[in-house]
């Protein structure tokens, strides 16, 4: 099914180009325990995700539907990069997922409660070497992203799934019990208080802790919601006072490197000038050898944000004369009269990201059929 809506189409880079991005999502649902009260429900989701290259049209050739696919591309993959950066910059406030439908269904996978694994492909071909460069400077990127998967789970739950856990342990002890004193001869019944139901002897110590289990759960015999609240907070003032000696060792690790600089500065006594003069020559090499490194990769870093100017600006020209050509229809075969009634019949989906009108099933040929 999903080999079927993919786009495939011959270009002067490719003979079957990807045209079009590819998502196939399996969701998971599991219902773990046969009882009402107890049974859990968990829930788990698998993207898969092919995603098309950018492309330049001076290089494929494209045209027509080609052209506007390659467009399209391109955007959604600079929305996509755009969210990648914004991930990995510490001072960023906001991750614009909404940009594109790409990101916006791969919010979780991005930046969320999930793992994740990129698979950078490119060409070994010298003629699509910054292609290649563009490709692994992306997947560079994407490698500082950090996604910690845990359980979503509340912490009122799980502490009354273990109460539960315990009860359940308990009562399986109880007719260990009662099988063991039925073997023995030991005969003797009583009513048993925790459970409501006849049964064999059983000890006193197993039976009172059963009862104050229940009571907690059951009876209110300690405030559940109170307790969890209460470990929430302690939780909260552990991870503040862990944050704050994370920050006094980075101040302190700060002051002690300054000291060693300071130190080494200090022994560096020449005896003449001309070792000193050797000595300061060496460090102009190695500072121009760090600037000549800087400098290239700054040209690196303006040649990419040149091409995703480029990629940008034509995806606006692009996106303009289409808008000029529905202005042009519109006005050319819709009345004026008619404009406000479109309107009002209009509605945008938000979940498909596309404006529909309404009865528009009862219109056009499907009335002949």
């Amino acid at each position: 099914m999903g080999e079927k809506h993919k786009v495939m189409a011959s270009t002067n880079m490719n003979k079957e180009s990807s045209r079009s991005h590819t998502i196939f999502t399996i969701t998971i649902e599991m219902i773990i325990g046969t009882d009402s009260k107890s049974s859990s429900l968990r829930v788990g989701k698998f993207n898969l995700v092919d995603l098309a290259g950018s492309e330049r049209q001076s290089k494929t050739g494209t045209t027509g539907d080609r052209l506007k696919e390659a467009a399209k591309i391109n955007l959604s993959l600079t929305s996509l990069s755009l969210v990648i950066a914004a991930l990995t910059d510490s001072k960023a406030t906001h991750i614009p997922y909404r940009n594109s439908k790409l990101t916006r269904i791969l919010s979780d996978s991005l930046g969320g409660n999930s793992k994740t694994l990129l698979i950078a492909c490119i060409g070994p071909a010298k003629v699509n070497i910054e292609e290649s460069v563009s490709t692994l400077r992306f997947a560079s990127t994407t490698k500082h992203i950090k996604n910690k998967a845990v359980i979503n789970e509340d912490a009122k739950d799980a502490l009354l799934r273990r109460f539960q856990q315990q009860i359940d342990e308990l009562r399986h002890q109880l007719e260990l019990e009662a099988e063991e004193n039925e073997a023995n001869g030991d005969s003797l019944i009583i009513r048993s208080e925790a459970n409501g139901t006849m049964g064999a002897m059983i000890p006193n110590e197993i039976l009172e802790k059963l009862k104050s289990l229940e009571n907690k759960i059951c009876v209110g015999g300690e405030n559940l919601i109170e307790k969890a609240e209460l470990q929430q907070q302690l939780i909260a003032k552990s991870e503040a006072e862990l944050q704050e000696r994370r920050n006094k060792e980075k101040e302190l690790q700060t002051t002690l490197e300054m000291k060693q600089k300071e130190f080494l500065e200090m022994e560096d006594s020449y005896g003449t000038l001309q070792e000193e003069v050797n000595a300061l020559n060496k460090k102009l090499k190695k500072a121009f050898y760090y600037l000549k490194d800087a400098k290239s990769e700054l040209n690196d870093i303006q040649s990419e944000y040149e091409k995703l100017h480029e990629d940008l600006l034509d995806s606006i020209r692009t996106a303009n004369k289409e808008i000029k050509l529905a202005n042009c229809l519109i006005s050319h075969y819709i009345p004026d009269s008619q404009h406000e009634v479109i309107q009002n019949a209009s509605k945008y989906n938000e979940l498909v990201g596309e404006w529909q009108l309404r009865c528009i099933a009862y219109t056009g040929n499907n009335m002949q059929q």
